[in-house]
C-alpha cells in the first residue's frame, strides 16, 4: 500500500546559523534540558545531521558529545564514505535499533536511509540542489503512528539559492 508522501507530522524550519565555526551550538536546544547521570539513551531524540565534509561530521560528533553527560556520549557517531563497509553496517543497525541516537553524516548517508523514527533531520550548509534538501528533510517523521514529535529543522549556513 502506497501511503504517499504527505506527512502531517512534519514541520520545516530554515534558519541562519549564528555559530558558523561550531553550528551544533545552534541546535543544542533539541536535547532535553534535564539530561543527567540517570538519563537513559532513549531520552535523547533520534537526530540525523548532514554536514558538507568528513571534517564537519567529526566536529559535529564532538560538539554533540560535549553537550551530553559522559555516559551518553557513545550514543553519537559519525558516518561518511571514509569508514569501512562493516562500520557503516554497524552504524546503521545501531541507529535503527536506538543504540546510537545522533548520527552526523555526509552525503554517504543520503539515499537508502530508511530509519522510520528519526525525530530531527538537520542540514548544515546548503546542498547542491533543492531535491537533495527535500530528500534530507524527508528523513524525519517517517513513522506515521501516534502523535509525532518529529520536527524537521534545516539550519542553512552557507550556499546560494537554487536556480529554477
Amino acid at each position: 500500500l502506497d501511503a504517499g508522501s504527505d506527512c502531517d507530522n512534519l514541520f520545516f524550519c530554515t534558519r541562519t546559523l549564528t555559530n558558523a565555526r561550531n553550528p551544533i551550538l545552534d541546535v543544542l536546544d533539541l536535547l532535553p534540558a534535564d539530561l543527567d547521570a540517570d538519563s537513559l539513551p532513549s531520552a535523547i531524540p533520534k537526530i540525523l545531521t548532514y554536514h558538507g565534509s568528513v571534517d564537519g561530521t567529526s566536529k559535529g560528533k564532538n560538539g554533540w558529545r560535549r553537550a551530553l553527560p559522559a555516559h551518553l556520549r557513545s550514543c553519537v557517531v559519525s558516518y561518511s564514505s571514509e569508514i569501512s563497509e562493516a562500520a557503516k553496517k554497524d552504524i546503521w543497525e545501531g541507529f535503527m535499533s536506538g543504540r546510537y541516537r545522533i548520527l552526523c553524516a555526509t552525503d554517504a548517508a543520503g539515499m537508502g536511509c530508511n530509519v522510520p523514527d528519526v525525530d530531527y533531520s538537520i542540514v548544515f550548509e546548503c546542498p547542491r540542489s533543492l531535491s537533495v534538501l527535500v530528500q534530507r528533510w524527508g528523513r524525519a517523521g517517517r513513522s506515521r503512528e501516534g502523535i509525532e514529535q518529529a520536527v524537521n529543522r534545516a539550519a542553512v549556513a552557507h550556499g546560494s539559492a537554487w536556480q529554477t
